[in-house]
């Protein structure tokens, strides 16, 4: 595609493109989950949108259409339903949970990641409840991917502190402070803490 100024691309991969890729998504994912391609679609271009004008243009912006062509479902295109089911929800309350998990164990079989697993255990805890969460951490605990990252422990804390377990919950949230992690997920940590202290 020859350069385009970003407000111009953007201008043509929504009138142009668009309706292709939706066609394409809801064609992989099947008739009923047209208005999911349609929100991962729109999720796609309002984040290029926002990052474009700062970032610059990818080298091939087509991208978009590309990268959901072929016959199997990629990883991007659950990614891209995750992110969906999360950007149609009016508040974190009423976030679908059930389709949130089901698209992250689809992740899981794909992957493998222990990342992946990690998010899992959130939908997980929603879903089935604290024990059940914790029983899907359990096998990344010792992965040397996740070590040291402050999310590992973090989420165990919030597991933890929904089994009553507070004592436990605290030592967590204080390990995943010891990881390297923002000040703002320090803030969090600590209110965490405070939270579990009573």
């Amino acid at each position: 595609m020859e350069q385009m100024s970003s407000p111009v691309l953007l201008e043509h991969l929504f009138r142009r493109q668009a309706g292709r890729i939706v066609s394409s998504l809801a064609g992989l994912l099947g008739s009923k989950h047209l208005q999911l391609a349609e929100d991962a679609v729109q999720e796609a271009m309002l984040r290029a949108a926002q990052r474009w004008p700062f970032q610059g243009v990818p080298e091939n912006p087509d991208y978009f259409e590309r990268s959901i062509v072929g016959e199997e479902i990629s990883v991007w295109h659950v990614q891209a339903a995750i992110a969906a089911t999360y950007a149609k929800a009016e508040s974190w309350e009423t976030i679908d949970w059930r389709a949130i998990l089901e698209h992250y164990d689809q992740l899981m079989e794909m992957t493998g990641s222990p990342v992946v697993a990690l998010n899992r255990a959130v939908a997980v805890i929603k879903v089935h409840g604290a024990e059940a969460a914790l029983a899907a951490l359990a096998p990344v605990a010792d992965h040397p991917a996740v070590r040291g990252y402050h999310l590992l422990p973090a989420v165990r804390g919030r597991v933890l502190a929904e089994l009553g377990q507070f004592a436990e919950a605290e030592a967590a949230f204080s390990a995943a402070l010891a990881c390297d992690c923002t000040e703002p997920e320090k803030r969090f940590l600590r209110k965490q803490m405070e939270l579990v202290r009573g």
